[in-house]
């Protein structure tokens, strides 16, 4: 149930990334304080959830690349995370990731069921 809930918590926040920058340049990005602080608060979410999803759950979607979003994590914690880095995350392992829970959603959806 724990691995369903970060799966969809990843899924929902990688989307709302999408959403939020699909329509602006890297510039009109890190110019909007708005823009820029929510997707940077999502990565925080996905890096934080992908901390603590099951290693059974990353080893059986291994086409995320997961042990970048815990690279990421860390940056973002220690302040550390170059506007480079966090562009990357947001325009291709955010988009990446989310693709990848859709194809596995329709594959295997039991990795997605709440079931008590």
């Amino acid at each position: 149930m724990l691995q369903a809930a970060l799966l969809g918590l990843i899924d929902e926040a990688c989307a709302e990334i999408v959403t939020l920058t699909e329509e602006i340049n890297e510039a009109e990005f890190f110019r909007s304080r708005l823009t820029h602080g929510e997707a940077v608060k999502r990565l925080k979410a996905v890096a934080q959830a992908v901390e603590q999803l099951p290693d059974s759950a990353r080893a059986t979607i291994a086409e995320i690349d997961w042990a970048r979003w815990q690279e990421l994590g860390r940056e973002l914690t220690a302040g550390a995370a170059g506007p480079l880095a966090v562009w990357v995350a947001v325009r291709e392992l955010a988009p990446l990731t989310l693709n990848w829970l859709r194809v596995y959603q329709q594959q295997q959806p039991e990795l997605f069921r709440l079931n008590p």
